[in-house]
């Protein structure tokens, strides 16, 4: 059985959504019988856990899911294919732009598929050293004004005021 602990406390926080705990097995027996699912499952436990449980995850026992983490607390869970950098597709794809046009901000290895599939992949400051490796540009941290900072690099004709 799930509860509300800091992890789930500082989730709901940042989602502004009160949580709702339901038994595990309960939850997985309506699914099957409704033929539905979630589509994402996230773990908040200690770094260590996460890490510990991502690995586990990943070592292909699981060939229809993948894992990512979202903050050294967070793991999400998602069916395979259907990550960040294929939102980014799907999304220029409705509104009629290529993917090679637009820029992507990430901190955290759950954004690495959408700085790979985004025409500038933009590592913040904060980001993990993966994700900082693999951008095109590497920008201030969250809080040192980072986007705006890449978005006079990247669209100086925007002539935003001083930061």
């Amino acid at each position: 059985m799930t509860a509300v602990d800091e992890y789930v406390e500082r989730e709901a926080e940042i989602i502004r959504r009160e949580p709702v705990c339901r038994d595990g097995d309960e939850l997985a027996d309506q699914w099957e019988k409704a033929k539905t699912g979630p589509n994402k499952l996230l773990f908040g436990a200690r770094p260590e856990i996460i890490r510990e449980i991502s690995s586990r995850l990943k070592d292909g026992r699981w060939p229809d899911m993948e894992a990512a983490r979202s903050a050294d607390i967070y793991l999400e869970i998602f069916p395979r294919g259907m990550d960040k950098g294929r939102a980014l597709e799907i999304i220029c794809e409705k509104l009629g732009i290529a993917p090679g046009q637009t820029l992507a901000f990430g901190d955290q290895e759950l954004d690495l598929p959408m700085i790979r599939a985004a025409g500038a992949g933009i590592a913040m400051g904060n980001a993990i050293d993966r994700l900082r490796e693999e951008a095109d540009y590497v920008t201030a941290s969250n809080n040192e004004g980072g986007i705006s900072q890449a978005l006079r690099h990247f669209l100086p004709e925007l002539k935003l005021p001083p930061a």
